[in-house]
């Protein structure tokens, strides 16, 4: 007989550059959490998905999922609207009603300057930051987290919606994972490792076996799921990295200046929705972010 066809219990919807590997990775060490090998499938933001042939490629990705646990899946394209638009609408027909959504987010101009470096050390830009800071929406929209959220609570309620602030969750990781999980109806877990994954502002480089290990396809397919949760939050504690420095652009005043008042209205919608802080003054923003 074959096994039951599995779609994701929750979803990490992003927002991009705000922290959203390191939430999965502290997810990903609950032992009735699933993850598929593919960390940003991104299937539900395209209507290929909807298709015969998408939707197969989607349930494939939870098919070695133990019955016990939570699927999930974490793709930051569910907030990038307007260049994608529809993962909502695509969730609830995949997915159904009962999905969990949470979105991580962090300072909003913050968010700006990270996700420009971290296009530019991948080859997606060129442009100095300030030019490309001001011509390229993109950045902008995917920082009003106020108008991307309310496109998901305008089709799931916001019971079933949890947002989740980057700075206060990484100043104590433990007790911001034990409220994740309690959303997910999970016990909570002792994480054997909070290393901060993924920060552009140093490149990060494994040192060890056990990083390539941990991160390695038969890992993950295979022996993972056959290991105790505790030898499973003991190889992640043994991953350790080597900091290199890394060329980090900042913006100028006036850039900054220029981003804060394109954002200060949605993020005091966000404050006031969510209780979550994203965006300081004026005078702390050029202080932090500014060249």
């Amino acid at each position: 007989m074959g096994k039951t066809l599995r779609t994701p219990d929750f979803l990490v919807i992003g927002a991009m550059k705000s922290g959203t590997t390191t939430l999965f990775r502290d997810l990903d060490q609950h032992p009735r959490v699933f993850f598929p090998d593919e960390k940003e499938p991104n299937s539900l933001s395209s209507d290929d998905v909807l298709t015969p042939r998408g939707l197969k490629a989607y349930l494939k990705l939870f098919r070695a999922a133990p019955t016990s646990a939570l699927c999930g899946e974490a793709s930051t394209m569910y907030t990038m609207s307007p260049m994608y638009n529809g993962a909502p609408g695509r969730a609830l027909k995949v997915i159904g009603p009962d999905l969990r959504v949470i979105y991580i987010v962090r300072n909003v101009i913050g968010r700006c300057v990270s996700h420009y470096n971290h296009w530019l050390d991948t080859g997606r830009v060129s442009g100095d930051i300030d030019s490309e800071l001001r011509r390229e929406s993109h950045y902008v929209d995917f920082s009003r987290y106020a108008t991307q959220i309310e496109r998901w609570t305008s089709v799931f309620p916001t019971s079933q919606v949890m947002c989740v602030g980057f700075e206060q969750y990484s100043a104590s990781r433990c007790a911001g994972a034990a409220k994740v999980f309690s959303f997910l109806g999970l016990e909570p877990v002792k994480l054997a490792s909070t290393e901060v994954w993924n920060s552009r502002a140093q490149r990060r480089t494994p040192m060890r076996l056990a990083g390539w290990f941990a991160n390695s396809a038969i890992y993950r397919k295979t022996l993972r799921r056959a290991m105790s949760g505790d030898l499973r939050r003991r190889l992640g504690a043994s991953v350790s990295y080597r900091k290199e420095a890394n060329s980090y652009r900042r913006p100028s005043a006036e850039t900054v200046e220029y981003l804060h008042g394109m954002l200060k209205k949605d993020a005091g919608v966000f404050r006031e929705t969510w209780g979550i802080k994203v965006l300081g003054s004026l005078e702390e923003s050029i202080s932090t972010f500014a060249s």
